[in-house]
C-alpha cells in the first residue's frame, strides 16, 4: 500500500503582476497555502506528493527555488513528483529546481514501491490549452512496453475528460488507443481549479482542486472562490481510493441545505431555495 497527495496548481510566486494581479491580492496567500499544506502531510508522512503543473505563476527561477524552500522546510524530507504546464516556465524550472529537461519537455518516470507514476509535459508554450506532443507519445509508447508488476498511473496537467467538451484537451487517436489498452490504472490532472472524478475510455481521471483558489462553472459562465484543497490517495493491489481534503477554513458558499432539505430535494427531484 502507497499513500500519496495529488496537488495542483499552487501559483506561487514572489510578486504578483499581470492581470490577475487584483485577484491573487484577494485571496489567501498561495505560498501560505502550500506551506499549510505540506506541513499536514509531514504530519501524516504521505510517501510523496503529486504536483500537477501551474507550480508558479509566470515565475522566474528565482520562484522555483522559493517553491523548493517551501518544500525543503516544511515537507520534512517527503519527495516531490513535479508536473510543469501552461503558467511554468520549462528553462526557469530547470534552472530553480535543478532538474534536467528532455528535448524541450519534462516528461519522466519516477518509481515507488507498488507504483510507478509516469509524467507527461502537456503544457505549449505561450498557450491556455495543452497537447501531448508525437515525440511525448512516442516516448510514452516505449515506458509503457516495459512490463511491471506495478500499478502505473500518468500525470499531466490539462484535463482529457471534463464537463464541458469544448474545454478538454484534445488526444490524438494513437494517444487514445495507446493508453486505453495499457493497464494504465488512473490518470491524475489539474487546470481546473476544482476537483473531479471522471471516467476516460474506462480509466478514472482524477483531477484535483488548487491551492491557489477555486472556479466554479455556472450556467452562464465562470466564478473564482476562495476555495482550495488537495487530494489524498491510497493505492493497495492496483485499486486507487482518493478522498477530498479542503485548506480554506470556511469556503464561499452560495447556498446551504440541512440534511432535512437535501433528503427531500433528492426524493423530489428538485432543487429548492431552503430559504423560501
Amino acid at each position: 500500500m502507497i499513500r500519496f497527495a495529488h496537488l495542483s496548481d499552487t501559483h506561487v510566486c514572489k510578486t504578483y503582476k499581470g492581470s490577475l494581479e487584483p485577484l491573487f491580492s484577494r485571496c489567501q496567500s498561495p505560498a501560505e497555502n502550500t506551506a499549510a499544506c505540506f506541513r499536514r502531510l509531514a504530519r501524516e508522512q504521505v510517501d510523496f506528493v503529486l504536483m500537477t503543473g501551474d507550480l508558479i505563476h509566470e515565475g522566474t527561477a528565482e520562484d522555483y527555488a522559493y517553491l523548493r524552500e517551501i518544500a525543503e522546510e516544511n515537507l520534512g524530507g517527503i519527495p516531490v513528483v513535479y508536473v510543469l504546464e501552461n503558467h511554468d516556465r520549462k528553462q526557469a524550472f530547470a534552472e530553480g529546481m535543478g532538474l534536467p529537461l528532455r528535448e524541450g519537455s519534462l516528461s519522466y518516470v519516477k518509481e515507488f514501491p507498488e507504483l510507478r507514476v509516469i509524467v507527461l509535459d502537456s503544457g505549449v508554450d505561450g498557450k491556455e490549452s495543452g497537447a501531448i506532443s508525437p515525440e511525448q507519445e512516442q516516448w510514452l509508447a516505449q515506458v509503457l512496453a516495459e512490463k511491471t508488476e506495478k500499478t502505473t498511473i500518468l500525470a499531466f496537467h490539462h484535463p482529457i475528460a471534463w464537463e464541458r467538451d469544448s474545454l478538454a484537451m484534445p488526444v490524438s487517436p494513437s494517444f487514445r488507443q495507446l493508453v486505453k489498452n495499457s493497464g494504465v490504472a488512473g490518470i491524475f490532472c489539474g487546470h481546473t481549479h476544482s476537483n473531479s472524478l471522471d471516467d476516460w475510455e474506462g480509466i478514472p481521471q482524477f483531477t484535483a482542486d488548487s491551492m491557489a483558489f477555486g472556479l466554479g462553472m455556472e450556467k452562464d459562465g465562470l466564478s473564482f472562490t476562495n476555495r482550495t484543497g488537495y487530494t489524498m490517495v491510497r493505492v493497495e493491489n492496483g485499486t486507487i481510493q482518493v478522498h477530498q481534503e479542503g485548506m480554506t477554513p470556511k469556503p464561499e458558499a452560495y447556498m446551504t441545505f440541512t440534511w432535512e432539505q437535501m433528503e427531500q430535494m433528492i426524493a423530489d427531484g428538485s432543487p429548492k431555495d431552503p430559504t423560501n
